[in-house]
């Protein structure tokens, strides 16, 4: 009981800290990499970093493993909720680097509680299908998944993934 009361501390305060940094619009990010993901191909090199400077407030931070969302180790981050909705953005890390990504299409089944998004870019195309397993707070939800990348050259790279997405 009290690890995971510690885990659920832990999330809350690495999504409160991802929510209080300022919001920066900028085309360019520059994030510390970290370890080389594991999913890779000729073509694709999936791999982790920390959190891009301009998501902030609501958003969807994803890693492999809770291990790894608490090294704030993340294959996907996506910074939602400002209007208007098409302006949502979020970055996978390909080969370590950042790619941003605009929102296509989202999908949301509150009964069920799943969420589907699709992102992409030129080269890219991403698909995060999520299913909340925890609500530690009103605002918050502790999600696992899938998240799904495809290039233009018909590689894809699916990786199971575990975070925390709230506001």
């Amino acid at each position: 009981m009290r690890k995971k009361a510690l885990l659920l501390s832990a999330l809350f305060c690495a999504t409160l800290c991802a929510c209080s940094h300022q919001v920066r619009n900028t085309e360019v990010e520059t994030v510390a990499s970290g370890e080389t993901g594991s999913a890779s191909s000729a073509d694709i090199e999936l791999t982790t970093a920390g959190v891009p400077p301009s998501v902030a407030g609501c958003s969807c931070l994803l890693a492999e493993n809770a291990a790894q969302y608490r090294d704030q180790q993340f294959l996907y981050a996506e910074k939602y909720g400002s209007p208007p909705p098409e302006k949502d953005f979020a970055f996978i890390f390909i080969d370590g680097e950042p790619v941003r990504l605009t929102v296509q299409d989202v999908r949301i089944d509150d009964e069920a509680r799943t969420l589907k998004k699709v992102y992409a870019s030129d080269d890219y195309r991403v698909t995060v299908d999520l299913q909340a397993i925890q609500r530690p707070d009103h605002e918050v939800w502790v999600q696992t998944g899938t998240l799904t990348v495809e290039t233009g050259r018909g590689t894809t790279v699916t990786k199971d993934v575990y975070g925390v997405c709230g506001c």
